[in-house]
């Protein structure tokens, strides 16, 4: 099996956790909340535990865009449209980053903290470290 398809299976758990969690906030507050309320609790609540642990992942951008296209899948149910363009400005209205570009983040952080260990093992790693750093995308 490849390192990108057991990366998708994890990936399909993730997903099925994040939409388990939304679907459980979403039919307690449904629409009595606002849409900034709900997309608080969606970025509090369901993005984090979707995410956990996958900036120690090489993750490809076939797998980001199965991620954003998750997010954008909630948005549309949260804001009732099923226009793209709506979904992306609304989520800029709202200050909300796009999964792709918080794995970017979190994967920088992870290899900064990475790269100044002390760890012996992380000493003999650190040159694919520094390469893996220099790829990411930030902008």
């Amino acid at each position: 099996m490849l390192e990108a398809d057991i990366l998708g299976v994890l990936l399909k758990m993730q997903k099925k956790k994040f939409f388990s969690s939304f679907n459980a906030v979403y039919s307690k507050i449904g629409r009595f909340a606002s849409e900034e309320v709900v997309v608080n609790l969606l970025n509090t609540k369901c993005i984090a535990p979707m995410l956990y642990g996958i900036e120690a992942c090489p993750v490809t951008s076939r797998h980001r865009h199965s991620l954003d296209f998750t997010v954008t899948r909630v948005f549309m149910k949260i804001l009732c449209t099923k226009n793209n363009d709506i979904v992306l400005e609304c989520q800029n209205f709202f200050g909300f980053l796009p999964v792709s570009q918080r794995i970017a983040i979190r994967t920088s952080r992870f290899l900064d903290r990475f790269i100044c260990s002390e760890n012996l093992l992380c000493n003999v790693f650190k040159r694919q470290a520094l390469c893996r750093k220099s790829e990411i995308n930030l902008g």
